[in-house]
């Protein structure tokens, strides 16, 4: 159990070890939560202003690779990445990772489908707006930015126990929320969520991710005082 939780530098470590970072994810989805539900707010503005300009960036390459970024955050490739490192793990007997992984995907799972189903948001291409992908469903949190914070996150905590550096630790970090940030994106630039979807999903997920390492961080210090 001792292998998961290894001395894992956070880009933001001092914010983390204050406590700062939680609480303004939390506060931050709960504010656009309660913007989207009321219909009314500085992320209600800001979703209508990007959705209407948004189309200023369209071109034929930049649409292409948004929707092979897009992809990448899909549940297919969510769950088929994670079924696959899950498998690998339990043959390699990293029980604890493995479990750590599956933790923390399928947690992030429930709770963006747990707020869809809830809030019931509508996308915006049924709102008017013209979609340049395919997507179904409710809008609100986005499952791509929610999920692919939270798988990409943990694979980049499960892969910095293995570095020495710091700095090697930082970039894996900076890579993996960057994809997670640049699928988010693609959500927007392709018209099927609104900016205030992927940014709560982002927050949702990452709060998840954050408690997960907590959690694991937690009982792998008490089972190596047990041993």
């Amino acid at each position: 159990m001792g292998n998961i939780h290894r001395d894992i530098k956070w880009p933001w470590a001092a914010v983390w070890g204050r406590g700062l970072a939680p609480v303004v994810l939390f506060a931050l989805s709960i504010e656009i939560t309660r913007e989207v539900i009321s219909g009314d707010g500085p992320a209600i503005a800001l979703d209508q202003w990007v959705l209407s300009h948004v189309s200023w960036f369209h071109c034929a390459f930049l649409t292409a690779a948004m929707a092979f970024i897009t992809n990448l955050g899909s549940r297919i490739v969510v769950w088929a990445t994670t079924g696959i490192l899950a498998i690998v793990l339990l043959f390699k007997k990293k029980y604890a990772s493995a479990v750590f992984l599956m933790a923390v995907v399928t947690g992030a799972w429930f709770l963006e489908g747990f707020l869809k189903d809830a809030i019931q948001r509508q996308r915006p291409f049924i709102l008017g707006v013209t979609a340049m992908g395919h997507a179904r469903g409710w809008s609100y949190p986005s499952a791509h930015a929610t999920l692919s914070v939270a798988l990409y996150g943990a694979m980049a905590y499960l892969g910095a126990g293995f570095l020495a550096s710091r700095a090697w630790k930082k970039a894996l970090w900076g890579c993996a929320l960057g994809l997670a940030v640049l699928i988010a994106l693609s959500r927007v630039y392709l018209q099927v969520h609104h900016p205030s979807d992927v940014v709560a999903g982002l927050a949702i997920g990452l709060l998840w991710l954050m408690l997960c390492i907590a959690v694991a961080g937690h009982v792998a210090k008490r089972w190596s005082v047990k041993r």
